[in-house]
């Protein structure tokens, strides 16, 4: 019963992985579509994906500590 339910989450996870490279692919060729050079539109995938897999990661002061 584990087993079948680990299986099912790799594949899930297979297809959360694919579905991220599609969405990169696309973003990639609109950037190069918009007249950028394929030098700059892999610097925009990659802060693209930054972004998608790590959101805003700015350090935040504790609520009792001034900025």
């Amino acid at each position: 019963m584990a087993e079948k339910k680990d299986s099912e989450k790799v594949q899930q996870m297979v297809q959360a992985v694919g579905a991220t490279a599609e969405m990169a692919l696309v973003f990639y060729r609109a950037a190069v579509e918009s007249d950028a050079t394929p030098a700059e539109a892999i610097r925009l995938t990659q802060a693209y994906l930054g972004a998608l897999l790590f959101g805003n990661q700015q350090r935040q002061p504790p609520e009792n500590e001034e900025a």
